[in-house]
């Protein structure tokens, strides 16, 4: 038998215990991973985000960073684009879709028009189905504005109408708005008229109220009872001197703002957000329906919807969430006072987001209120009826006179 010595046992037990020290230091925690980095991307409108207002500013970057801190690793990047011109937003999407798409937002806003033309140029992403069904029970009526041809592509954001803001006159009768009315009335009463391409939103309206309707597609339709209702009305009117052929060089009510305030007129179609302007001076301002041939209560709405323009899943839950974020009611409330615009969550309106104004006209209006169309969808025949009703109030053609000019446009 052969023997060990000592001595062996000795290094081998060292072996083990060096061995034994090199495995526990092996042996450490996990790494924390880091959260991966997440970029959102917004455009703002510079008419609604205004570089010049600080107090609209910073609140969309309080709630904005408000909304960034529920994320670990994400960066915000706001930017003001401009609207209607080139380098625009609408351009900008156009050019960016075809050449540059890691440079488009994740999330915007845009206009009624814009929205239509976006849709179907495949600029934005559906909605549909992702608007948690409270917030669109609470958008309401307003919900239309986003849609088209029944699917949604954008979350009413901010709104405005189109109405009448009059001063009251003793001894003068407002209760009602028909065109019997505003005739008896015989107040001079003003409105856009004027109109670069297409028909005159109030017209528009008018002679929609009269009896005149849009295809499914949502194109002009020709109603001869409806246009001769709505002719007849303006060349009564003209005859009286409560509108004449001078309101065709309004074609925003910014061209005749000035002469309301002045007392010029006492009547006139304003938008909601230059009532709530105007309402800070004189508290005595009422609002009313657009003139009808029955009064009805009816307005035209237009606003800024919140699009999606991300493709990439991730970044369309971001661009949701943000929009979610921005559509409660209490953010909501708080910029909609700030820009004097009507927030589209009626949850919103009734949180004293009017400044002190009574809300029921607008929710009224809002009711019963008509989309704007798009000049493709006017077509030719809201060309025609444009000139139609300019020739009207130059006294140029009686309205006879002016529907058998239109009826021959459409046959020729």
């Amino acid at each position: 038998m052969r023997l060990v010595k000592p001595h062996f046992y000795a290094v081998l037990l060292l072996v083990l215990m060096l061995s034994g020290s090199v495995i526990a230091q092996d042996v450490s925690p996990t790494p924390t991973e880091e959260p991966t980095p997440q970029l959102l991307k917004v455009w703002w409108p510079d008419v609604l985000a205004a570089p010049d207002n600080e107090v609209v500013q910073t609140l969309l970057q309080s709630q904005t960073d408000d909304f960034a801190s529920n994320y670990d690793n994400l960066t915000v990047e706001s930017r003001l684009r401009r609207v209607g011109t080139t380098g625009g937003i609408m351009s900008t999407l156009r050019t960016g879709s075809l050449v540059a798409q890691d440079g488009l937002p994740t999330v915007t806003l845009i206009r009624r028009q814009d929205l239509v033309l976006a849709e179907l140029a495949g600029l934005l992403q559906s909605m549909e189905g992702l608007v948690p069904s409270a917030i669109q029970g609470d958008l309401d009526t307003a919900l239309q504005l986003g849609q088209t041809n029944g699917e949604l592509y954008g979350v009413p954001y901010m709104l405005e109408l189109q109405h009448v803001v009059y001063r009251q006159s003793e001894n003068l009768d407002y209760s009602t708005w028909s065109y019997t009315d505003l005739l008896t009335r015989n107040q001079p009463f003003v409105f856009a008229a004027g109109r670069d391409g297409g028909l005159s939103d109030v017209v528009l309206l008018q002679y929609l109220a009269a009896g005149g309707r849009l295809n499914r597609e949502g194109q002009l339709l020709l109603n001869e009872d409806a246009l001769r209702t709505t002719l007849e009305f303006y060349e009564n009117a003209s005859d009286l001197g409560v509108i004449d052929g001078f309101t065709l060089n309004f074609v925003t009510a910014n061209d005749y703002l000035t002469a309301f305030v002045e007392g010029d007129y006492d009547a006139g179609v304003f938008t909601s957000t230059q009532y709530l302007e105007l309402y800070q001076a004189d508290n005595s301002l009422q609002v009313a329906p657009i003139p009808t041939p029955t009064g009805e209560v009816t307005g035209v709405l237009n606003g800024w919807m919140w699009v999606l323009i991300a493709q990439e899943p991730e970044q369309q839950q971001l661009g949701l969430d943000y929009i979610m974020w921005m559509l409660d009611s209490t953010n909501q409330a708080e910029v909609a006072q700030a820009v004097h615009m009507l927030p589209s969550r009626r949850s919103a309106l009734a949180e004293g987001s009017t400044g002190g104004v009574d809300i029921d006209p607008f929710i009224n209006l809002l009711d019963n209120a008509i989309l704007p169309i798009t000049e493709s969808d006017g077509g030719a025949l809201a060309r025609t009826m444009q000139d139609a009703l300019s020739s009207v109030l130059t006294t140029e053609r009686t309205a006879e006179a002016a529907i058998e000019y239109v009826l021959d446009q459409q046959t020729e």
